[in-house]
């Protein structure tokens, strides 16, 4: 099932010189065949010589002889008293051979074709209009009568011939004027195909063995392929009514080609296995081919007044009745010829002017013919008169050139010759070098008249020279991606002189934009999923794409408004297309057009890419702008410097992973007595993170105001976060609460990392419990939140980090890990929080060496300083109070 689509695909890609010569092979083959089937020739079969009556084989006695069957009243077989059971003995001295009823019946019939063409070729050898001696037995007794003999003129012979050559006319022009038409190629194929299903030679028959029964096969498959292609036209022409989409209905299209192979082969079997009967077997496929053809020649006019109904209503229909009648008339015409041969052989012979009809079977190549050319149809007129056209002008401009130069010799020779009596002689070296200086003078006025004739009345062949290197000068001045593809469209446009031009190009992976659209008709709407579709079509080629020729469900549609797709290639990448219309006349691109489009594109890719590249730094450096403002003002979010708390020292660090980053701390005074800090830790990193950790500061701010407990603000944090933010965000934290009038502190932890509380060299982690804000209902969140307090006392340390330090990670992937944080932190020396903050931070760095950082790191550490009265015991974890 690959074979024809492959078959198609590599017809896309050939240029349109091999396609020419490709189906110029096709032509010459079909040209052949034609000429072969009328025996070298239609004069051959435009007259023959006969006696005005039939004759035929009779077994008679022990023989089989020639014998008259019947007599045309008022002919010269009557004339000369010819009756009909007469057997004919001689013909003007010529005994006729009788047969022996021994002969097998395969070489029976042989040797009966023989006889009647021997006798007719004794007709084909007498002379005309003179009496010849014509010897009949009738009754026991020989009867010698004078006959003559008349030449009749069988025009009908050449119908066949004559139609097949229309055909391939009409056909081979339409698709040398456009080969890569999707229509002109089936028309052509059609065409060329005709010649094998309305002719066969009877040379075929005289050709024995394998060789003999190769080419019977191979002419009869051909022109059984013939009724498949004819249907497959008229279904595609003059609209796709897209009836052979399934396998059931492509097997329906090609039974001719499958009854044809398969009755042929039974056939060639009985043939060679010498099985009795074998020409009634041929009887039966002959007639089985025929009305089977009949079917599909009448179906392929069916489904051309089929498309004619489903056409709107614009001009296209005004030529499709003149083809209707004359497809109609063709086979009625073949039709009529067929059943007149069936039902009363003798009219060839005896009757030839009843079929006279079949004459009208030219109607249908005639009718496409001048619908083609009167009504533009497949654009056979515009490009015939344009080629035409200008191929006459260029031999008149040449013509009138080298006439001009040729007289001004001319006037010279007579100036300079004058007094003499020398004849001017053009071929002498004199004559020779004045004329071909004359030549080198004038062909700057030829080349200005020349291009003048091009620029105005030939686009093909139009010098676009200074156009482009205008073009070039302004779009290396123009900057944008807009105004470069606008650019491009509205030069195109003006240029070629199309009614529209469209510019997309490739955002993302599946996403486009339409830079520039120039159109003289409402612009349509262009779905990205046709897009995907003509994306993969221009990874395939990076030819100019007729979008006549391509068969993609998605991309059919785009025909009604659009001719070409160029695609826009970057390094071998295509990042766009350019969509063209075809020029205001009709006529489709070609010569220095395609020159033309295809450098103007090429430069169009190139500052696109240009200019996308400079938009994109541009936008990174926007973004980078807008990144540092942003980190600013995150920044300002955390506090500039820690309030001065009682027998309290607090550091704090904070460092994103990106340019900015979703970790917070904060130190909040409640009253005289109390400060809240805080650290946080929103899920994710980056900008999205840092806005929702802009959200929860507020946030905080506003829950200290209205509540006076860790475990209360976080109920009430968790309570507005659970509407705002999105699913699958979420928010951990841990507060502590120091209140220097008692000296204690309340913490909460809601699915933060654990609390360190260090006394000397003793280091403790506190993991009360809570799940993350934003993960839960309102009421499951407050169920497993606890709040513990506990005195504090001098010397003590509490460290708040994010998971940013315990899961920073080296070139090995290892992390950091809490092990090795609590090794550090019990350690240390005892010196400041400051310190202490900055060598944990240093530690976490020493052991990235040098490797991203993959989450962001924010560090809390508060120091309760020496020194200080210490009113209550300190009281042990496991026994604080509980909220």
């Amino acid at each position: 099932m690959t074979f024809v689509p492959s078959i198609a695909e590599r017809l896309r890609q050939m240029s349109d010189t091999k396609l020419r010569v490709l189906f110029g092979a096709l032509l010459a083959v079909s040209l052949l065949a034609n000429l072969i089937a009328s025996n070298s020739g239609i004069l051959h079969h435009s007259s023959m010589a006969t006696d005005d009556c039939l004759w035929d084989i009779e077994q008679r006695g022990s023989q089989s002889v020639l014998v008259v069957v019947e007599v045309v009243s008022g002919g010269e077989a009557d004339q000369a008293g010819v009756k009909v059971g007469d057997r004919v003995i001689a013909i003007n001295g010529a005994t006729l051979p009788t047969l022996p009823d021994t002969l097998p019946q395969e070489k029976q019939m042989q040797a009966t074709r023989q006889v009647v063409n021997y006798a007719q070729t004794l007709l084909e050898r007498a002379p005309v209009a003179v009496p010849i001696p014509y010897v009949v037995e009738r009754g026991g007794q020989q009867l010698t009568l004078q006959m003559k003999v008349r030449t009749q003129k069988i025009y009908v012979q050449i119908a066949f011939p004559l139609f097949c050559a229309l055909w391939l006319l009409v056909g081979a022009v339409v698709l040398f004027a456009r080969p890569r038409g999707r229509v002109q190629q089936q028309f052509f194929l059609t065409a060329a195909c005709v010649v094998f299903a309305f002719t066969y030679p009877s040379q075929l028959f005289q050709v024995g063995g394998g060789v003999g029964i190769a080419l019977r096969l191979l002419w009869g498959t051909l022109g059984s392929l013939f009724l498949s292609l004819w249907v497959l036209f008229c279904t595609t022409f003059p609209i796709n009514q897209r009836v052979f989409t399934t396998l059931p209905r492509k097997l329906w299209l090609y039974s001719p080609v499958i009854f044809t192979i398969m009755g042929n082969m039974v056939y060639f079997v009985t043939e060679i296995a010498q099985i009795p009967e074998p020409a009634l077997l041929q009887t039966y496929i002959m007639y089985g081919g025929f009305f089977g053809g009949q079917i599909f020649f009448l179906g392929g006019t069916y489904f051309l007044f089929r498309g004619y109904r489903q056409l709107p209503a614009t001009p296209v229909r005004r030529p499709m009745p003149v083809i209707l009648v004359g497809s109609l008339l063709a086979t009625v015409s073949f039709l009529y010829f067929k059943i007149i041969q069936i039902l009363v052989p003798t009219t060839t012979f005896l009757y030839p002017q009843y079929q006279l009809p079949a004459f009208l079977i030219l109607a249908l190549p005639i009718s496409f013919g001048y619908a083609i050319y009167r009504y533009q149809v497949m654009d056979f007129r515009r490009i015939l008169r344009t080629t035409l056209t200008y191929t006459a002008t260029s031999t008149l401009l040449v013509g009138f050139y080298l006439t001009i130069a040729y007289g001004i010799s001319r006037a010279l020779w007579a100036v300079t010759a004058s007094g003499t009596e020398e004849p001017m002689n053009i071929f002498s070296p004199v004559g020779i070098i004045t004329f071909l200086l004359l030549l080198l003078l004038l062909d700057p006025v030829k080349r200005a008249v020349q291009i003048w004739i091009e620029n105005r009345f030939f686009p093909q062949h139009r010098d676009y020279s200074q156009l482009l290197t205008r073009y070039t000068e302004e779009i290396s001045e123009t900057v944008g991606t807009s105004a470069v593809a606008a650019l491009m469209a509205r030069t195109l446009k003006q240029t070629l002189e199309l009614t529209g031009a469209y510019v997309i190009v490739e955002q993302s992976e599946g996403q486009f934009q339409l830079l520039a659209k120039v159109t003289d008709f409402e612009p349509i709407d262009v779905e990205d999923e046709s897009l995907l579709s003509l994306r993969r079509l221009l990874h395939e080629s990076h030819a100019i794409i007729s979008l006549e020729t391509v068969n993609d469900p998605l991309l059919i549609p785009w025909r009604e408004w659009f001719s070409y797709v160029v695609g826009l290639y970057a390094q071998g990448k295509a990042i766009g297309a350019v969509i063209l219309t075809r020029p205001r006349s009709g006529q489709p691109l070609g010569g220095r057009q395609l020159q033309l489009l295809k450098t103007v594109v090429a430069q169009g890719a190139g500052a696109v890419e240009v200019a996308r590249l400079y938009e994109t730094e541009l936008a990174r450096q926007r973004y980078q702008e807008e990144l540092a403002t942003a980190r600013k003002i995150q920044e300002s979010l955390l506090p500039k410097e820690m309030p001065s708390i009682p027998g309290i020292s607090i550091s704090a660090v904070a460092r994103a992973a990106q340019a900015v980053g979703g970790d917070y701390y904060d130190v909040i005074q409640l009253d005289a007595d109390r400060f809240l800090v805080i650290i946080a830790d929103v899920s994710g990193k980056g900008l999205p993170a840092a806005l929702y950790m802009a959200e929860f500061h507020g946030m905080v701010h506003i829950a200290c105001a209205m509540h006076n407990t860790p475990k209360e603000i976080l109920g009430l944090l968790n309570k507005h976060l659970g509407e705002v933010i999105t699913r699958g965000s979420f928010i951990t934290a841990t507060m502590l609460l120091f209140d220097t009038a008692r000296m204690t502190v309340s913490m909460a932890r809601a699915g933060h990392t654990p609390i360190i509380r260090r006394h000397g060299s003793e280091v403790d982690s506190l993991t009360p419990a809570g799940i993350a804000l934003g993960l839960a209902p309102h009421q499951i969140f407050t169920d497993s939140l606890k709040q513990y307090t506990v005195q504090y006392e001098p010397g003590e340390t509490f460290i708040l980090f994010s998971d940013g330090v315990s899961e920073a990670m080296n070139a090995g992937r290892e992390l950091f890990g809490d092990g090795r944080l609590l090794d550090v932190i019990s350690g240390f020396p005892d010196t400041s929080a400051h310190a202490l903050c900055n060598g944990i931070l240093q530690q976490v760095e020493n052991f990235r060496d040098g490797s991203d950082q993959n989450d962001d790191i924010a560090i809390v550490v508060v120091e309760i300083r020496k020194g200080e009265s210490v009113p209550h015991r300190s009281i042990p974890l496991s026994q604080s109070r509980e909220k």
